[in-house]
């Protein structure tokens, strides 16, 4: 491969013989293995084929994994976070570009992904078996109709106890349709992947739905946590939500809440807890839990104070927004920093629900790598409609590149180059690394 990024004819052309090529292609990582569809048919083909994504992926992903989520207004986070324990190594792929990326819904590695442009078009993406699943269109007079403001309620259930993994999409509010949309009760929709078919539940009056949010799973309920401060919570044999604000009266402190998750039959989430009206300047990380007979958060920990200013540190610069942010894998959170005005996150702290102990987790720097909402990417586009794109540009986007205010392109360049297989005989110590 030359440095502009385009394919050796002599190399890739002979290849064949010597390699199988669905082989390398089955060990790409996740959004390099959705950009190179456009390689041939064959591997287009290979991208929506269940039988060889199950074959060539065969068990979950190994725990610890984080699910790494959030878009800013030039940039988007969105990759998967992985930790190999017997190497103690920490990677980062990269999932790929969404256009409706607020509307993201993730539970045990499954990823709840409307289409861009078409939220009607429900998708699910299974990052274990790198499988998609688009659901069946809802009849038109069960729709929900969107708006800027109004977006449905969706809780995702996931059933680790048969792989691939099954799952139920439940959503909820929005806009009634009508010839006038109005905000009126709108029936509960779920979807059922082992029928792959949906059916209707009970009215509910949920109206002011999320547009950021995460989901947690404890035993027979399905919890949403929203960026309008609601806490979300459907009983699934009652077939009923409950709602409950959790906004503080008191305008003395501003709470930021970043995220939940479930341990034990029990929903944790941490809150960055500013005191006063100075921008940039925190005082407390606490971890909650919900107490579901009183409706509301509960404090079961707070990050020691050499840890929080140790995380803070780099957030202190006026000339850059920032938020707090956190991800959960069974007992395990993780908390970073993350600038999303300019791309950049670079401190993490690793949080054990069992044991109680916080720590600075090792993650390289610049590891993780938000990209530009204008860079190409193929992650999210159908099968069908990925073949047909200019194939030159997929290759020249696997070539890093890397937009902040951190001066480190030469750096990375080398680093992804030195990785790349230079002729024949690299290929098989290439794939033994994969």
């Amino acid at each position: 491969m030359d440095p502009n990024g385009y394919m050796d004819p002599e190399l890739w052309g002979n290849l064949q013989c010597e390699i199988p090529l669905d082989l390398i292609f089955a060990k790409l990582p996740l959004r390099e293995f959705f950009q190179l569809r456009v390689v041939c048919r064959e591997w287009n083909r290979l991208a929506s084929d269940r039988e060889f994504l199950v074959a060539a992926n065969p068990k979950p992903i190994q725990k610890l994994y984080f699910h790494l989520c959030r878009r800013g207004p030039d940039y988007q986070l969105h990759g998967l976070l992985t930790y190999t324990s017997w190497c103690k190594r920490w990677d980062y792929s990269c999932l790929g570009q969404h256009d409706e990326l607020y509307s993201l819904v993730a539970n045990q590695g499954l990823i709840y992904a409307p289409r861009a442009g078409d939220c009607n078009i429900l998708r699910v993406f299974d990052i274990h078996s790198r499988i998609w699943y688009t659901l069946p269109r809802l009849d038109p007079e069960l729709r929900i109709l969107y708006d800027d403001k109004h977006f449905p309620v969706v809780a995702l259930k996931v059933d680790t106890s048969s792989y691939p993994y099954e799952f139920e999409v439940i959503r909820a509010g929005g806009i009634s349709p009508s010839p006038t949309p109005i905000i009126s009760p709108s029936p509960t929709h779920i979807y059922n992947s082992r029928t792959n078919t949906w059916s209707v539940g009970k009215l509910t009056n949920i109206v002011d739905s999320p547009i950021k949010a995460t989901c947690a799973q404890v035993s027979d309920a399905l919890y949403v946590w929203s960026d309008l401060d609601y806490v979300y919570c459907y009983k699934i044999t009652e077939d009923c939500w409950y709602t409950r604000d959790v906004a503080e009266d008191d305008d003395s402190f501003e709470s930021w809440l970043t995220g939940i998750g479930a341990w034990k039959e029990k929903v944790y989430h941490v809150s960055s807890i500013r005191f006063g009206k100075y921008p940039n300047s925190w005082d407390e990380l606490l971890m909650y839990e919900w107490d579901d007979e009183d409706l509301q958060w509960e404090e079961v920990d707070r990050m020691p104070p050499h840890l929080r200013d140790w995380l803070l540190d780099s957030c202190n610069d006026e000339h850059y927004a920032f938020e707090i942010l956190s991800s959960h894998c069974d007992e395990w959170v993780l908390i970073y920093s993350y600038y999303y005005e300019v791309g950049n996150v670079n401190k993490y702290i690793l949080y054990n629900l069992e044991t109680k102990v916080w720590e600075i987790a090792n993650i390289p720097d610049a590891l993780v790598q938000p990209f530009l909402d204008d860079e190409e990417t193929e992650f999210f586009y159908e099968p069908e409609h990925c073949y047909h794109r200019k194939k030159s540009r997929a290759w020249a986007s696997m070539q890093a590149t890397y937009r902040s205010h951190c001066d480190r392109d030469d750096e990375q360049q080398q680093v992804v180059q030195e990785k790349q297989p230079a002729s024949l005989d690299d290929w098989s110590h290439f794939l033994d690394q994969l």
